[in-house]
């Protein structure tokens, strides 16, 4: 692996103007750098710009706009659990693999072999082999446990809305084999 350096570098004759940046007070430049070493790890080339000048104190440090800082409001989503309602983005929690967003009544109700909790959507919490039938039935003990998570955090204040018989989906769909 080789490695070079190679320096390029002036005096005082250079105009000011071109080799200072705006905001660095500068009379008069004394001089500049510019080298340039290929870094074995990255492969790429890594410049070191520096300059030196004089500034006789009478420059005034441009006071830089003060920018406001907002945050946009967040955008509402529909929860992919049980209860279907409509929640602002920051209040629903991303589920692993499927990327469903759940609010805090969905997450939680449906528990994987591993111990961690997955999704409660009905496409991914029914197993492929299930007639259609038997998963809504299933599914209704979802639908429960939802409804009384959304109840004990109603209490608490939350305005979370329960899941009703209206989430079951109506038809089946294809599963990946």
């Amino acid at each position: 692996m080789s490695m070079y350096s190679e320096t390029f570098s002036s005096t005082s004759y250079e105009k000011p103007e071109r080799m200072v940046p705006s905001f660095i007070p500068c009379d008069e430049l004394l001089g500049w750098n510019l080298s340039v070493v290929s870094n074995p790890v990255t492969k790429k080339d890594e410049y070191t710009y520096t300059v030196c000048c004089r500034a006789s104190g009478r420059h005034q440090v441009p006071e830089a706009p003060i920018l406001k800082e907002t945050t946009p409001p967040p955008v509402l989503a529909r929860c992919d659990g049980p209860c279907m309602a409509e929640f602002p983005s920051n209040q629903l929690m991303i589920v692993g693999k499927c990327e469903h967003l759940l609010c805090k009544a969905c997450y939680g109700i449906v528990k994987n072999d591993d111990g961690s909790y997955g999704c409660s959507n009905f496409y991914c919490w029914v197993e492929p082999r299930e007639t259609f039938q038997k998963a809504k039935q299933n599914y209704r003990k979802i639908i429960q446990k939802q409804n009384s998570r959304a109840h004990k955090f109603k209490k608490d204040g939350e305005d979370l809305r329960s899941s009703s018989e209206a989430c079951l989906p109506q038809t089946p769909i294809e599963y990946d084999k």
